[in-house]
């Protein structure tokens, strides 16, 4: 079952709740400092109850480095180790959609400031 993502704008797509969490583990542990990050690291739980994860309050700058932990993780063979061999493929396909959703969003904040 796959949960809405919400980018801001009219960006909205799906992911798998565990690609989300994954997402969270690799964001928690690379950018502890973040401020705007860590708001939407403690909202995990809530996320995950409602079925949908809202990264729509997130800056300029906090959305390009959740840009990059998708980038990482799109390229990392471990990344769903965890997950069943046969539905690793699933992780991968949510990355990617997030990924290009994402820099959907990315490309209307540059609009938006030029």
């Amino acid at each position: 079952m796959s949960d809405s993502v919400n980018f801001g704008g009219d960006i909205v797509t799906f992911a798998r709740a565990a690609t989300i969490e994954i997402l969270f583990e690799h964001l928690r542990k690379r950018v502890p400092e973040n401020r705007e990050l860590q708001v939407l690291l403690v909202r995990e739980r809530e996320f995950d109850a409602i079925g949908g994860w809202f990264f729509d309050t997130l800056s300029l700058d906090a959305l390009l480095i959740v840009q990059q932990a998708l980038q990482a993780l799109a390229f990392a063979p471990d990344a769903a180790a965890h997950w069943n061999e046969d539905r690793r493929p699933m992780f991968y396909a949510d990355i990617e959609r997030l990924g290009q959703q994402l820099a959907e969003r990315i490309t209307q904040f540059d609009r938006a400031q030029n």
